[in-house]
């Protein structure tokens, strides 16, 4: 039975879970605002020890690796990849967007959201959890005028707008919000593994919300 470490910090809520095949092991979330490069290997450490496994004993990591804000990423890509080196394990980079559909699985139309900031939101559309098309910047007017009847929404920048769009689209399904995002990075990282896929560390690469915040000025 595989143990399998999973970090998410591709926004200002962070989390870690240990996920195996009988599910999520030991679970971890807090808000990663601040100084999450000293936060991060201590919760880690946290999570580990309350469940009583010890590094060695992981089979693999799966980080996410955005669409998300670039500090974030950064630092939970490099500790990931770090830990997984030190440990010779793989380590499996997940698209928060697949998480999202992943921690709300939809019997039909989906859509995630997340905050892409200027006043627009990224969002990705889904049928069946396959997803249509590349993710899209739009305004929330436009993106509300353009979901499917009975589409589900998911995700951080979602909720912000949640009492609005309910009170103009009523035909919307909103799940419970599930804001530690890590079991869905775990899942979907225990299926990489069990497919035999490399999880090469050194091949992990971000995916901002926007390439231009990241830019040197």
């Amino acid at each position: 039975m595989p143990n399998l470490l999973a970090i998410d910090t591709s926004s200002t809520h962070a989390s870690l879970a240990l996920v195996s095949s009988e599910g999520t092991l030991a679970l971890q979330g807090w808000s990663a605002s601040t100084q999450l490069s000293r936060t991060l290997l201590p919760a880690i450490e946290q999570v580990l020890a309350g469940a009583g496994c010890e590094r060695r004993a992981l089979d693999a990591l799966a980080v996410s690796i955005g669409p998300g804000a670039f500090t974030g990423l950064r630092v939970g890509i490099a500790t990931a990849q770090g830990l997984a080196l030190a440990l010779r394990r793989p380590c499996f980079g997940i698209d928060v967007l697949d998480a999202w559909i992943a921690a709300h699985p939809p019997a039909g139309e989906a859509v995630v959201v997340l905050d892409a900031f200027r006043g627009e939101l990224l969002a990705a559309k889904f049928h069946q959890g396959r997803r249509q098309g590349e993710p899209r910047c739009q305004s929330p007017e436009e993106l509300l005028r353009e979901l499917p009847l009975g589409c589900q929404v998911v995700g951080a920048g979602a909720q912000p707008h949640a009492v609005a769009w309910r009170s103009l689209r009523p035909d919307l399904v909103w799940p419970a919000p599930a804001p530690d995002l890590a079991p869905a990075v775990g899942r979907l990282g225990l299926s990489a593994l069990d497919l035999g896929l490399e999880g090469a560390p050194s091949s992990l690469r971000p995916i901002y919300l926007r390439p231009a915040f990241v830019q040197p000025a």
